[in-house]
């Protein structure tokens, strides 16, 4: 469960609830479970929570919400939860023990994952990675990025066997990452496997060393590589504590590839070591390696969400996305959660899967905010059959400034205005009702 954030602009107050149960077919008799919804997703709203139904095989995902998160979006959560668990058991492996004992408890496998899943579902509900399905990168000058990339890929060639994937995470933020010609061809990395993997293996790491098995459920749900996962400069970081050291993570196919990894970690360390930026990097992390939301030189901005859609074919492989540092007036929980609240609106309404905007600027109690999607098609393609969830390339910016002029209605409670502007060219105006459900659409189909 977490606080979260009313209405636009409004006083937080919001709370959610995840919760996975064992599933049984309606009728069935056998003896455990819940029944299965009339269909595999179903969305009931009662008062001002939602109720979302997501069946993932034997498992039933559910989520009880008071947030501004949409069906879709909280659908979505739920399938990176299901996404975790994968990442622990494999599907095969949930598949037998439930056609085994349909009726068994789950929470005797994940016993000591708890905290996993807590911090997965924190980690989505104050940060972007998963509404807009890219990686969050450790802020780094583009020399000390590209050396220590090569530095990683020298090491994990040498490693005999080679790990499949390198990854290198400073604050669970990926740094680089490198992976072998065959699993490049075999796949690519998702975000979402990424955000499965630092979640995992990227903090409490400590000064140890970690060997244990993990599933990369969009990679293979079915099977397993073989992970270490150890901190570097460990004298420097004073133990490497805890989500402030820079951890180093190697999938490897080999089931007795313990000791190559740690030969390659122990390469790569001083490599980094001996050229000095190791100490580049721990001091990045030490100094929070963040930048101010006025860095981009826009007055009054006080965040934003930038995920740029076309560059380097790594970009495009792995999508990234930055953010400023949470400052004022977001420092405190109750805050960031309803700032990510109104994200997930801003994101509903441009990717609405009825109505698709490009633009959206929405001015609520406390903050204007702007939502640009800046698209085009791929060679071969028109545009207007890209309208969808998903841009295919092009930019997404989401931020916020201070509201300046917010609207009254007649009981004297403050309101703000909407406009958007449609794939299609279209412009719409939407003025916003005393609940989010009875807004209006008007102006739709002016020329």
């Amino acid at each position: 469960p977490r606080g979260g954030g009313g209405d636009g602009g409004g006083d937080g107050g919001g709370s959610h609830v995840v919760a996975v149960v064992p599933a049984r077919r309606r009728g069935g008799r056998d003896g455990g479970g819940v029944a299965v919804p009339p269909e595999a997703r179903v969305r009931a709203e009662r008062e001002d929570r939602t109720l979302v139904f997501e069946q993932r095989g034997p498992l039933l995902l559910v989520s009880v919400s008071r947030t501004r998160q949409t069906a879709a979006q909280l659908r979505r959560e739920l399938a990176f939860v299901h996404e975790q668990i994968l990442s622990l058991l494999t599907r095969g492996g949930i598949t037998r023990v439930f056609a085994r004992r349909r009726g068994y408890d789950l929470r005797r496998l994940l016993a000591g994952a708890e905290a996993v899943l807590d911090r997965l579902l924190s980690g989505a509900a104050a940060d972007g990675r998963l509404l807009l399905g890219a990686a969050r990168c450790l802020p780094l000058a583009a020399p000390l990025r590209r050396a220590v990339s090569g530095a990683l890929r020298r090491s994990a060639a040498a490693a005999v066997p080679a790990p499949a994937l390198a990854v290198l995470a400073a604050s669970g933020r990926l740094v680089t990452a490198a992976r072998q010609r065959a699993l490049a061809e075999g796949g690519r990395l998702c975000a979402s496997d990424l955000h499965l993997l630092l979640n995992l293996l990227g903090s409490g790491v400590g000064a140890g060393e970690v060997w244990t098995p993990v599933c990369l459920p969009r990679f293979n749900p079915d099977g397993y590589f073989y992970a270490y996962a150890a901190a570097l400069g460990e004298e420097e970081e004073d133990g490497g504590s805890a989500g402030n050291g820079v951890t180093l993570i190697l999938l490897s196919t080999e089931r007795e590839g313990f000791y190559a990894a740690a030969g390659c970690r122990r390469q790569l360390e001083e490599a980094l070591r001996a050229q000095g930026w190791l100490q580049e990097l721990s001091a990045a992390v030490k100094a929070g390696a963040g930048y101010s939301p006025a860095r981009p030189g826009a007055p009054e901005l006080r965040h934003f969400l930038y995920k740029p859609l076309e560059g380097p074919e790594e970009m495009q492989q792995l999508p990234q996305f930055t953010s400023p540092e949470l400052e004022e007036p977001y420092s405190s929980e109750e805050e960031q959660h309803r700032l990510f609240d109104l994200y997930h609106y801003l994101h509903s309404r441009v990717h609405s899967p009825h109505r698709p905007l490009r633009l959206l600027y929405h001015v609520a109690e406390k903050e204007t905010l702007l939502a640009w999607v800046r698209w085009r098609a791929r060679r071969g393609q028109k545009g207007p059959g890209l309208m969808g969830l998903e841009p295919s390339i092009g930019t997404r910016l989401m931020g916020l400034v201070p509201s300046l002029r917010p609207r009254k209605e007649g009981n004297g409670r403050e309101n703000g205005g909407e406009m958007g502007l449609e794939n299609g060219g279209r412009r719409g105006e939407e003025m916003r009702g005393s609940h989010d459900r009875k807004w209006r659409e008007e102006g739709t189909g002016r020329r």
